[in-house]
């Protein structure tokens, strides 16, 4: 009985001890498997902190390409409108500087005109000098040689004197006349010529009374084919008349 006992508590110790081991051997295996779990979340968060780095990095490249993007549009924007106004500065210029050039243009043309109307009137000026000139001697000549025949004609045929006296004096208007044409031409700061209209027969019928004498002497026929209206400055005219008539008369046989 004794030895039964015995035997039963041998085998509850060894079934006791075999459990412990099952334990022992359960809890070895839960240890390992906890130690996998534990890795393997290690490994897990390992992962996501580096993919978060990664992340991170490139949020940040691409906050700095963003940035740069900006400061590069900014630039660009600045670049644009600088020469947005460069190129209205440049056209404000070149526009300026066009009208620059008509101006300067209108100028020439301007001094071109006036040199030659100045040319021009200095080219009829010493034509009408020097045509005043020889009239002016014409007249003296007139003027002495009828005061000569005045005086010679005076004691004698004082009627004849007094003929000739008239034609020095008429001498002596003409000479009058053209010396104030002549002021008048010679003069810059006088009046322009003064343009009318008036029948051409007009002035020729003044010159006629002015050169009758000569006229009459010469037997020379003064007169106009056709008449007409010319518009024009009346004493031009009569001074080219009065030096037609009178060197047609003064050259007319006697």
């Amino acid at each position: 009985m004794s030895k039964a006992k015995g035997n039963w508590k041998n085998a509850t110790e060894y079934a006791a001890a075999y459990i412990d081991l099952l334990l022992l051997l359960e809890r070895g295996d839960r240890n390992k498997e906890i130690i996998g779990v534990q890795a393997a979340m290690d490994v897990k968060l390992a992962s996501e902190k580096y993919e978060r780095q990664l992340r991170e990095q490139e949020l940040a490249q691409a906050r700095l390409r963003t940035l740069l993007l900006t400061v590069a549009l900014g630039a660009i924007s600045l670049l644009a409108l600088l020469l947005f106004f460069s190129y209205r500065k440049v056209r404000r210029v070149n526009k300026e500087l066009d009208q620059t050039n008509t101006a300067l243009e209108a100028s020439n043309i301007g001094l071109a005109k006036a040199k030659q109307q100045i040319q021009m009137a200095s080219n009829k000026l010493q034509q009408f000098a020097f045509a005043t000139g020889h009239d002016l001697k014409e007249s003296l000549r007139n003027i002495n040689s009828f005061t000569q025949l005045a005086s010679i004609a005076l004691h004698d045929d004082p009627s004849t004197a007094q003929q000739h006296l008239q034609e020095a004096t008429s001498g002596s208007k003409r000479m009058r006349k053209m010396l104030e044409d002549l002021l008048h031409y010679s003069n810059i700061s006088g009046n322009s010529a003064v343009v009318t209209s008036f029948p051409v027969q007009d002035a020729l019928s003044s010159v006629k009374q002015q050169l009758k004498n000569d006229i009459v002497t010469s037997m020379a026929d003064v007169h106009l084919l056709t008449s007409a209206v010319v518009k024009a400055d009346r004493e031009e005219i009569e001074q080219l008349f009065y030096n037609l008539v009178h060197n047609a008369a003064i050259r007319s046989p006697r």
